[in-house]
């Protein structure tokens, strides 16, 4: 348990009342926020059925001023980044290093059954698509098998795009499926991935190494920077892979894998197992030091749900792994994975958060790095509902710096379900945010759930900034849903408009706002 023993340290920003993002006719739903976070603006992308002749679904983006939660692109109600016929589902996007944001999504233009992938190129500036790429999108994977689940990190000069694909298996279903990971890096300037050379990267993307021969899902990535001769950045990815055997069933299971590519598409390393324990491991995040180049900022840090301690019901716990960015090691002393949390019933669904304080020896000031893990945690399930639940690793020792170490600090514990938890931090902000889903819905629908806030200091105290269990940054009616962080920057899905008669907004559309007092009334 978190004491905090001196005054409240009132935030910096003014809240935004009742800001809206999109008020568009018809859904807006699935927002994602532009990675890394930027503490003057906010890019959001989303999902969005405004077309009143195809209710497909589209994608649709916007800048916000993050003084002021202003759109800064025109129209105010998002610009397109693909209209194109079919459905664009499940968007993600990043910035790279040349002004640009990248966006990649699902796309069933072709097929209505299996996705391709694509991505288009936006100006950070104005919001308008690069004329060099392709109208509506530029392919990124398109076999006529489906592909899913894209992620995507910005590169210097354009954006690494890793998804699961499906064109090497004979089912679609997963329990027997052969999924695959595959990887892509397309350039900003023209939406084609780099050739001639030394590079080896080809259409449709290139296999991660050892994924050919299992059902592989789940992957995620980040930005390895200055890992080559040329100083160019490259991509660690962990996913899941079942190439292992439980020892308590006898079945086949998930283990997590972490590969590292460079810029020229080739493969650093054979896939590196993080875990050497049999039990199944899923659903990993991972975070990336070295940034800015200091002393000790070599290692990469990788958590994940784990079955071991019970997989006869089965519940989870969290565990984590530290690995080398340079060389296929694990460097925490532990082969089988370190203990983040392991309570009573199943923690689940791991975010990550990653603080890193440069090196400065002209101010004495030592290099730092803390990875902050939220968690939903039902070690209280029955009597108190789904809570949230924190825990801070050094990122250069892999010791938890948390005071409860692997019991974890609840971040909210109040009655009834806390889900969907997020959490972030400005790049060169101590203050990590933490944000998520409140309240639990007495008919089965999204109308009760509610957002609310809770953030922490990470460098001295490791204390909350708010008080309690956290404070809302919603309570409107009719719910609110799939709240995302950047920074101290909330985004949401919000049905508020709902109750409004004759209103062409009375659907989902997508909120932001910043930490306050609750800004409108549930009833």
């Amino acid at each position: 348990m978190i004491i905090v023993s001196c005054p409240v340290i009132a935030e910096a920003q003014t809240e935004w009342k009742d800001n809206y993002v999109t008020l568009a006719v018809n859904d807006q739903t699935n927002p994602s926020i532009a990675r890394p976070s930027n503490e003057e603006y906010t890019i959001i992308v989303w999902e969005d059925t405004r077309d009143p002749y195809s209710w497909h679904t589209d994608i649709y983006a916007q800048k916000i001023d993050n003084k002021n939660g202003l759109p800064m692109w025109s129209p105010p109600d998002g610009v397109p980044v693909c209209t194109a016929g079919g459905n664009q589902k499940n968007p993600r996007a990043a910035y790279d290093s040349l002004g640009n944001v990248i966006v990649v999504w699902e796309d069933f233009r072709n097929d209505s059954s299996n996705a391709a992938i694509y991505a288009n190129c936006l100006s950070v500036s104005d919001g308008s698509a690069n004329q060099s790429w392709a109208s509506n999108g530029t392919v990124v994977c398109s076999t006529r098998s489906h592909a899913e689940r894209p992620r995507i990190a910005g590169g210097i000069d354009g954006s690494y795009i890793a998804w699961v694909d499906w064109r090497n298996s004979s089912t679609m279903n997963p329990d027997s499926a052969n999924r695959d990971i595959y990887l892509q890096y397309l350039n900003s300037s023209d939406g084609n991935y780099p050739r001639g050379g030394s590079y080896v990267w080809a259409p449709n993307g290139v296999l991660v190494p050892g994924s050919s021969r299992y059902d592989d899902t789940n992957v995620e990535l980040e930005r390895d920077f200055h890992c080559d001769a040329e100083n160019r950045d490259g991509v660690i990815l962990v996913y899941q892979s079942k190439r292992d055997t439980s020892t308590y069933t006898s079945e086949p299971i998930f283990a997590v894998y972490a590969n590292r590519f460079d810029a020229h598409g080739n493969s650093s390393w054979p896939d590196l197992r993080c875990a050497n324990y049999h039990e199944e491991q899923v659903l990993p995040q991972i975070r990336v030091l070295g940034r800015y180049g200091s002393p000790g900022d070599t290692l990469a840090t990788i958590v994940w749900m784990d079955e071991r301690n019970d997989p006869d019901i089965p519940t989870y716990d969290i565990y984590g792994q530290q690995i080398s960015r340079y060389q296929p090691v694990i460097t925490s002393g532990s082969p089988t994975g370190l203990v983040v949390c392991d309570q009573s019933n199943t923690q689940r669904y791991p975010e990550l958060s990653l603080y890193e304080r440069p090196y400065d020896p002209a101010h004495q000031i030592s290099y730092l790095a803390r990875v902050v893990c939220v968690w939903e945690d039902l070690r209280d399930v029955g009597s108190n509902g789904i809570d949230v639940y924190t825990a801070t690793l050094d990122g250069v020792t892999a010791a938890l710096a948390n005071p409860s170490g692997t019991t974890g600090e609840p971040v909210s514990f109040q009655s009834g379900d806390q889900t969907q938890p997020r959490v972030d931090n400005f790049l060169l902000d101590s203050d990590a945010y933490f944000v998520w889903r409140d309240g639990s819905s007495e008919d089965g629908t999204d109308d009760g759930w509610d957002i609310w806030y809770q953030s922490m200091e990470l460098i001295s105290r490791m204390f909350y900034l708010t008080e309690g269990t956290g404070k809302a940054v919603t309570v409107a009616k009719n719910g609110q849903t799939n709240p995302q962080a950047g920074g101290n920057v909330f985004v949401y899905a919000d049905r508020r408009r709902d109750v409004i008669t004759d209103d062409e907004q009375h659907d989902w559309n997508i909120y932001a706002e910043t930490p306050g007092e609750c800004v409108g009334d549930k009833y």
